[in-house]
C-alpha cells in the first residue's frame, strides 16, 4: 500500500542567497529634520502696521499687500547717525523749553511767577505752560546774565585781578581761524548739550560772541571776559567731540 502524499511535509521556502550582503542606508542627519527658521521681519510696511496684521517685509511689496491689491509703502529710515542726531535735536529742544520755563519763574516778578506756578499746580501741561510763557514774554530777547562789563567789575572787586585786563589780545586770538574754532566749539557744545548741564543757552552764546567781536578798543576788559567765556564753552564742546578739529585735538 503506497503512502499518501498528504503525509509528506512541504519543503520550507528560503530566501534567495546573495553574493554580498545588502548595504544599510546611512542614517539621515539631524539637519534634514530641522524645523525651517522663520525669516525675521525687521520693519513691517506702513499699511500692515496700521491694520496690525502680520507682514513678511518683502520688497518692494509684501505678500499681504500684493494679495489684497493695495499699495505697499515702507517708512524711510536714515542711518544710525541721522537717527541719533534727530533724537539729540529733540532732547535739545526739550532742554531749552524747560530752561525757558525755569528762567521765567526765576526772572519774572513774584506775582507773575506765582500765577504760572499756580496754573501748573492746577494741571497746566508743559505745552500750555510754554505757550503761556511765550505769550507773556513780550519783552525783547535779551541775555538773562549780567553784561560783560558788569562781570568785569565783579571780577575786579572780588579777585583784584586788574592786571588780567591790561594787555591787548593777540592778533592770533582775533584771527578768522580762531573765531571759526570758537564757533565750532560752540556748535559742539550745543550738539552734545543733552550730556551736560545747560550752563549757557544758544542765544546767550551768540550774544557773548557778538560782544567779543563787536567790542571797541576801549572795551578791552569786556572783550577779554567774553573771550574767556567763549573758550570755556568751546573747551566743553570739544571735550565731547575730540574729532571736530582738523588735527583731532580737543583744545582751542
Amino acid at each position: 500500500m503506497e503512502p499518501s502524499s498528504s503525509s509528506i511535509a512541504p519543503r520550507p521556502i528560503l530566501p534567495r542567497p546573495t553574493a554580498t550582503p545588502a548595504r544599510q542606508s546611512a542614517p539621515k542627519s539631524t539637519s534634514d529634520f530641522a524645523i525651517p527658521r522663520k525669516t525675521k521681519v525687521i520693519s513691517a510696511c506702513q499699511p500692515c502696521k496700521l491694520k496690525k496684521i502680520k507682514c513678511d517685509a518683502d520688497r518692494p511689496e509684501c505678500g499681504p499687500c500684493m494679495s489684497k491689491g493695495r499699495s505697499c509703502e515702507y517708512a524711510v529710515q536714515g542711518s544710525r547717525t541721522e537717527i541719533l542726531l534727530r533724537r539729540q535735536h529733540a532732547l535739545q529742544e526739550n532742554v531749552e523749553s524747560f530752561v525757558a520755563l525755569y528762567r521765567y519763574l526765576q526772572d519774572r516778578p513774584a506775582d507773575e511767577a506765582s500765577s504760572l506756578f499756580d496754573r501748573i499746580r492746577d494741571g497746566f501741561g508743559v505745552e500750555a505752560a510754554l505757550e503761556y510763557v511765550k505769550s507773556n514774554n513780550s519783552g525783547p530777547d535779551l541775555v538773562c546774565r549780567d553784561a560783560p562789563s558788569a562781570r568785569v567789575k565783579w571780577s575786579q572787586q572780588i579777585y583784584n585781578c586788574n592786571l588780567l585786563f591790561e594787555n591787548e589780545l593777540l592778533s592770533t586770538e582775533m584771527s578768522d581761524v580762531a573765531i571759526q574754532a570758537l564757533r565750532d566749539g560752540i556748535d559742539c557744545f550745543f550738539l552734545y548739550m543733552g550730556n551736560m548741564f545747560p550752563i549757557y543757552t544758544r542765544k546767550e552764546a551768540n550774544a557773548i560772541l557778538d560782544a567779543f567781536q563787536g567790542a571797541k578798543p576801549d572795551q578791552l576788559a569786556s572783550r577779554k571776559i567774553a573771550y574767556g567765556e567763549l573758550l570755556a564753552i568751546s573747551a566743553l564742546g570739544f571735550q565731547y567731540d575730540r574729532q571736530t578739529l582738523p588735527n583731532g585735538n580737543a583744545s582751542v
